[in-house]
């Protein structure tokens, strides 16, 4: 059985941006999820849910610049045609278009905004603190501070983090980490002390990361972030063979 680390190395060797980039998930719009946001969530999520394509890939993801539809995409992304999560998407699609209780603008444009400022001086740290927040405040770990848009785990605010940081051409690339990046990154480096629970990525944690995946090279050659992150994913299935 190959191991995670020689599957993360042939993935880096055999795969390029745009190859990842055109990687999506094909999603049948079921009827069912329609039904649970037309039950429960805004009249506005009908229509962004009508919006998607067929395919949903980073390119889509990284042309989009509309807040909500770039939300719900990135939630259908993630979850895909796994029923058991329409829920987890209804509920945080509904609470990230909700107007925040210290801005007369919805939560995802808010925190799209301020994200977007930190990422413009490649201060990874401030953008992902700004998805977790008490009172306001923006000074919190994960664990800490109360999020901001109830329903979105580590996992899908990274996801937001990302294409905020594709789309204004970071210096330093912020990627995604969830479950099966977890899995790969805790082996490879396995005295960094990163969590297989994406919920207890620490603030610094996060931007050590994002850095060590930006200087990822193999043979002298710099391997692109998003590459790097995809490669993590992959090998970081459950079982690989």
């Amino acid at each position: 059985m190959i191991s995670r680390k020689e599957r993360f190395e042939e993935i880096l060797t055999s795969t390029t941006r745009d190859e990842v980039l055109s990687v999506g998930i094909e999603w049948n719009k079921p009827k069912l999820l329609e039904k649970w946001i037309r039950s429960n969530a805004p009249a506005e999520g009908t229509s962004i849910l009508n919006l998607l394509p067929r395919t949903i890939d980073r390119n889509y993801l990284l042309s989009l610049v509309n807040e909500p539809e770039l939300l719900m995409a990135s939630l259908v992304w993630g979850y895909g045609n796994n029923t058991l999560f329409y829920g987890n998407i209804v509920s945080a699609f509904s609470n990230g278009i909700a107007v925040s209780e210290t801005t007369d603008t919805s939560k995802i444009s808010t925190v799209i905004h301020d994200v977007s400022n930190y990422l413009a001086t490649n201060d990874i740290s401030s953008a992902f603190k700004c998805f977790y927040r008490q009172n306001g405040e923006r000074n919190f770990e994960p664990g800490e501070g109360k999020s901001f848009i109830k329903g979105m785990n580590t996992a899908f605010v990274t996801k937001i983090i990302y294409v905020l940081g594709q789309q204004k051409e970071c210096s330093i690339q912020p990627l995604i980490y969830d479950k099966r990046v977890a899995r790969t990154i805790s082996e490879l480096l396995p005295n960094a002390g990163y969590p297989l629970d994406p919920s207890g990525l620490l603030v610094a944690q996060y931007e050590e990361y994002c850095r060590w995946a930006n200087e990822v090279e193999i043979d002298g050659l710099k391997i692109d972030p998003t590459v790097v992150e995809f490669a993590l994913f992959i090998a970081g299935k459950k079982t690989l063979k």
